[in-house]
């Protein structure tokens, strides 16, 4: 009776294998160097169970809390992304529904995250191992502390997030809710982080925005909605300090040219976002509120 044991090549946090016995299909999940300095690994298992209820995730076999070893089932199925990179409307709408299932109807997660925080805490990460690097993030890093100030002064709903909701991160099966994957960042939060970062990581058009946030939630108040366009640039912002954090600490998943250019073209993504009409008009209706 053999095993065959496969290293997958997908993900840029951690090292996964595809472990077959027989019809068996394993996933065995190996998080990446240095990732306890900013993930709760006993969070990230009690918030997979708690999705897995609402058929969005499978639970795992095996969940070490104390070092993020993980075997779960394998999930066959296709990711959502096409040859060209882009996501059929159909299947945004899909995703957006999932992630409207976790938002109301996944039980509390047993932590708390604030994305605009965390990405404060690479930024730390990132002085303290290398200062000069940090010197590059210094102006937008004021426009986003800006904006935490901001929304601290607002009554915003807390619900079961993702926070990495990227399309890469949700696998699709006919006759399934699509399944959501890579729960390391979980934890209660603005619900309008999680659409925003699917809006942009999706690089979804305008119109077909506009068509998803209808699916969404077709009455959507307006304060939700500049949130949404208000957390978009910064959900370009915390990639790329998580990019420069893993530089930082010497863990290169891809070669580390492609690893920079990845994340200057965040860098750019982030400036170009905060220039348009769409998140000046967003922040300034939240100011008013």
């Amino acid at each position: 009776m053999g095993v065959k044991v496969t290293k997958l090549t997908e993900g840029w946090s951690n090292t996964n294998y595809l472990i077959q016995l027989l019809s068996k299909k394993v996933l065995l999940r190996i998080p990446g160097p240095f990732s306890d300095e900013y993930i709760s690994r006993s969070s990230e298992k009690l918030n997979t169970q708690l999705a897995a209820r609402t058929g969005i995730c499978t639970e795992p076999y095996f969940f070490d809390p104390e070092n993020g070893v993980m075997f779960r089932p394998f999930i066959d199925g296709h990711h959502p992304v096409e040859k060209d990179g882009k996501v059929i409307e159909q299947n945004l709408c899909l995703m957006i529904k999932a992630l409207l299932k976790l938002h109301t109807s996944c039980p509390a997660f047993e932590n708390s995250v604030d994305n605009l925080a965390v990405t404060d805490l690479y930024l730390d990460l990132i002085k303290k191992k290398a200062p000069s690097e940090s010197v590059t993030y210094a102006e937008l890093r004021g426009h986003m502390q800006k904006v935490r100030l901001t929304l601290s002064k607002l009554p915003l709903p807390i619900v079961p997030c993702h926070n990495d909701p990227n399309p890469k991160n949700f696998i699709l099966k006919k006759g399934r809710d699509p399944q959501l994957i890579d729960w390391e960042y979980s934890g209660n939060g603005d619900p309008a982080w999680d659409l925003a970062y699917f809006l942009v990581h999706s690089d979804c058009p305008e119109d077909a925005e506009q068509r998803l946030l209808h699916t969404y939630d077709p009455r959507m108040k307006e304060g939700f909605r500049a949130r949404i366009h208000v957390y978009k640039p910064f959900t370009e912002f915390i990639l790329s300090t998580w990019i420069c954090l893993q530089r930082v600490n010497g863990h290169f998943p891809v070669p580390e040219e492609q690893f920079r250019e990845w994340e200057n073209l965040g860098i750019d993504a982030t400036k170009e976002l905060l220039e348009t009409e769409q998140y000046q008009t967003a922040l300034a209706t939240l100011e008013k509120i």
